[in-house]
């Protein structure tokens, strides 16, 4: 196959940005203990198998402990840790959404529980719930199968630059990385 040279050019753009994004992801990896010899002394005679179309089957399971699971999730999930949502499907409809979780949602005088429309930002009653080491563990396990123990975080701004410092995972999926976005002027 004949490249232009401005394919070949994109191509070995595209290389480098791979090996960059390669050492971002070891530098990760290390930082939250867990290492890279490892995982990749394991996987070396997988590499000249055929394709497989179950690669699912081929994800190795270990355990989240507490240090772990906080380092890894904050590493990418910097946000607030005084409050966050959870995600919730309804088994009936469905229906996906996110929820701030509260400690006050169970007791009477809820207004949510009420349906009466006020939001929990202007609740008298609001006791938001602090993110705690086993909700991560739970998001990073991904074990529910409606997905209901995905946790949603809030960025905060970082000042002066007005920019937010983001990234998010599931479980058996891509890390989405992404830089400091400005969101103001």
């Amino acid at each position: 196959m004949d490249y232009s040279k401005d394919e070949f050019t994109q191509l070995q753009r595209r290389v480098t940005e791979l090996e960059h994004e390669n050492r971002l992801l070891k530098e990760r990896l290390e930082e939250a203990g867990i290492s890279y010899a490892d995982i990749a002394s394991d996987h070396a005679t997988e590499l000249n198998e055929a394709y497989d179309p179950d690669q699912g089957a081929r994800i190795r399971r270990f355990e989240v402990t507490d240090k772990v699971a906080y380092s890894f999730f904050m590493m990418f999930c910097r946000g607030r840790k005084d409050v966050y949502d959870l995600r919730y499907t309804n088994p009936k409809t469905g229906r996906v959404g996110y929820y701030t979780q509260c400690s006050n949602f169970w007791k009477q005088g809820c207004h949510k529980k009420a349906k009466d429309k006020v939001r929990c930002k202007d609740c008298e009653l609001r006791a938001y719930k602090p993110l705690s080491v086993s909700t991560i563990k739970a998001h990073l396990q991904g074990d529910d199968p409606n997905g209901n123990d995905v946790v949603a975080t809030y960025p905060m701004l970082i000042e002066p630059e007005n920019t937010v410092d983001y990234g998010y995972l599931r479980p058996n999926q891509r890390i989405k990385l992404h830089k400091r976005r400005t969101l103001l002027g």
